[in-house]
């Protein structure tokens, strides 16, 4: 099962935070497989990121379109460094 589009937000409320960033940017950060914001993104050979859960045992890119072979998952620090950095806020605060 798939993870919050954002994460809750930490006080008593309990409700998804939303971005305060425009959508469109904070939508380059979306897994294009679980359509989630990435959580512990990697990069496949191909070019593209997606979460390390979406990442097939059968080593062909999830990516909708794409079905490429790759031979290794790298981890991709910049862009969590940068989905973390994408600003938040509880919409009950």
């Amino acid at each position: 099962m798939p993870s919050s589009p954002l994460p809750v937000c930490t006080t008593e409320c309990g409700t998804f935070l939303e971005y305060i960033d425009p959508p469109p940017i904070a939508a380059l950060w979306k897994c294009p497989v679980c359509e989630q914001h990435l959580e512990d993104p990697v990069v496949l050979q191909c070019g593209h990121n997606v979460c390390r859960r979406c990442v097939p045992s059968d080593h062909l890119c999830p990516t909708p379109g794409c079905g490429k072979h790759f031979d290794a998952a790298i981890p991709n620090p910049g862009v969590e460094w940068t989905v973390r950095g994408i600003k938040v806020h509880c919409p009950r605060r």
